[in-house]
């Protein structure tokens, strides 16, 4: 999942769906990682909670 599709899904612009994964990624929710088809592009990822 990109923040593009989040935004999409959330139906909000993306500088705002930005701003809420990167909160949710210092809340330890998701974590970006690098995308394996694009180099350039971060992915999120649910983030491991122990």
């Amino acid at each position: 999942m990109t923040v593009g599709f989040f935004a999409d899904r959330l139906a909000v612009d993306p500088s705002r769906a930005s701003r809420i994964v990167a909160e949710a990624v210092k809340s330890g929710f998701v974590r970006r990682v690098a995308s394996q088809e694009d180099g350039r592009r971060s992915c999120l990822d649910e983030a491991e909670r122990g």
